[in-house]
């Protein structure tokens, strides 16, 4: 484009900016920059270099995000499920590569993604309701109605557990190792059992 054209002359001034302090919001030059640095790119910033090294950019820049998004995943306290550590490569989660039907999938991201503090699971039509808050609403246990303390120890659920899991109980430190969802079968089995069982409990 030729020197003289309006938006060249755009460019060049708001180029000249960006060498001086100044808020990112009014200056997109500073914002591609930006993210050319996230990249490790900031050597293509000019009027050609970000379109003829697009390829380099993508790939650049979509690395550095993986790997916030998998450092954030990996401090956060949400819940104890374990974190897809293929993320970082663009692979997904083991069980989304199995042979399932997509609700049955829906589940199991539901399951993986519970929070400790509160989440829904909706199956087959029904919305079932955990919170942190509140007391088991089917145990005398007096522990806290999560999605885990169904999982691992509620009692009233311990024939669903050594029937479907292999034990009554699943310990704290066994629950990320079930979350893994290896042979994603038998906790299918076990929930839906458990969790109608929860709710002709909680109806009466």
């Amino acid at each position: 484009m030729n020197e003289n054209r309006l938006p060249r002359i755009c460019f060049n001034r708001l180029k000249e900016l960006a060498e001086r302090p100044g808020d990112p919001r009014y200056n997109w030059v500073l914002q591609v920059r930006q993210l050319l640095e996230d990249a490790g790119c900031v050597q293509h910033l000019s009027t050609t270099g970000v379109q003829q090294n697009k390829s380099e950019f993508t790939r650049g820049l979509e690395s550095v995000t993986r790997s916030v998004d998998m450092e954030r995943a990996l401090s956060s306290s949400h819940n104890r499920a374990p974190r897809n550590t293929g993320s970082l490569e663009g692979l997904a989660a083991g069980y989304l590569e199995k042979e399932l039907p997509l609700h049955t999938k829906r589940v199991l991201a539901q399951v993986r993604l519970a929070g400790d503090r509160f989440c829904r699971i909706t199956w087959e039509g029904l919305t079932h309701k955990f919170s942190r808050t509140d007391p088991c609403q089917v145990c005398n246990l007096g522990s806290q109605d999560t999605l885990a303390h169904l999982m691992s120890e509620c009692a009233v659920f311990s024939y669903q557990r050594t029937r479907h899991l292999g034990e009554a109980t699943i310990t704290a430190e066994n629950l990320p190792t079930l979350l893994q969802l290896e042979e994603p079968s038998s906790l299918l089995k076990f929930l839906r059992s458990a969790l109608r069982l929860r709710l002709c409990a909680m109806s009466e």
